[in-house]
């Protein structure tokens, strides 16, 4: 898929409801974290696909309602990306405690599940 946000956000806009504040304050956080170099450029749609995976859809919202899905959105979003750095972290640390060899491979794991390339 050459452009996986488009087809996002066609998927939030079929969704309705707040589908479409979480999809952006998913991207928000996720390019946030890429203009800090935190993430690669692919890993965008990657954080917004399992923000709206993980969302509950609240049909005919009220504006309070899109403010907290906006709210959610973010946290969840910090939260899986920090979940991504864990898992990199705990492989790094394999080379440490069970040598090079196993460390590496580890580490090699993490990074592929982390850009979606098993």
């Amino acid at each position: 898929d050459k452009f996986p946000c488009l087809g996002l956000a066609y998927r939030a806009g079929n969704l309705g409801g707040t589908a479409p504040a979480i999809l952006n304050a998913a991207n928000e956080a996720a390019v946030a974290r890429f203009l800090e170099q935190s993430i690669a450029f692919s890993d965008i749609p990657r954080v917004i696909a399992a923000v709206l995976d993980e969302a509950e859809i609240k049909q005919k919202p009220t504006l309070d309602d899109v403010i907290a899905a906006d709210a959610w959105a973010r946290k969840a979003a910090l939260r899986i990306l920090a979940e991504w750095d864990g898992a990199v972290s705990e492989a790094a640390s394999a080379t440490l405690s069970n040598g090079a060899s196993a460390g590496l491979t580890a580490a090699a794991d993490a990074a592929k599940e982390k850009t979606g390339k098993r």
